[in-house]
Order: C-alpha cells, then sequence, then structure tokens
C-alpha cells in the first residue's frame, strides 16, 4: 500500500469519527429545536449547538476536499508509472 492511500484511510478515519460525533448532535437538534418559531429568536442553547454542528461539518468538508484531491493525485500517479 503506498503512501497515497495511507493518508487517504487516516483520513476517512477521521472523516467517519467526526460523522459520529455530528450525527448526535444533528439528532439532538431535531429533537429539541424541530417546531421553528420563526416569532421568537433563538437561545443560547440553540445557537450554540448550531456553532458546534457547523464546526464540525466545516472538518468533515475539509477532509473530504483532502480525500478527493489526494485521489486525483494518486490517479495522475498511477497514469504516470
Amino acid at each position: 500500500m503506498n503512501t497515497i492511500a495511507k493518508e487517504i484511510e487516516v483520513l476517512q478515519i477521521q472523516k467517519n469519527d467526526l460523522i459520529k460525533q455530528v450525527d448526535p448532535l444533528i439528532a439532538k437538534q431535531k429533537r429539541l429545536y424541530s417546531n421553528v418559531d420563526i416569532t421568537s429568536p433563538k437561545s443560547s442553547d440553540e445557537k450554540n449547538l448550531d456553532k458546534e454542528i457547523a464546526a464540525l461539518l466545516s472538518e468533515i468538508n475539509t477532509l473530504v476536499h483532502a480525500i478527493a484531491k489526494l485521489k486525483k493525485s494518486n490517479q495522475l500517479v498511477n497514469i504516470n508509472l
């Protein structure tokens, strides 16, 4: 297994760990704040939960882009061999 494949595997594991962290938070958000009342502002707890979810999703997105970039570079390396 080459180093790019190992890096991809490590990033996939990190991504899956983050998904495992964010899924319960999204479920909690749906359970607690599913009845949206647009006439009242969000509570500080809801805002904090939104921020936490957004931060995790941003990390996941960064990992997805890194994985795609590595896969693309790996394909280019294989073509040049």
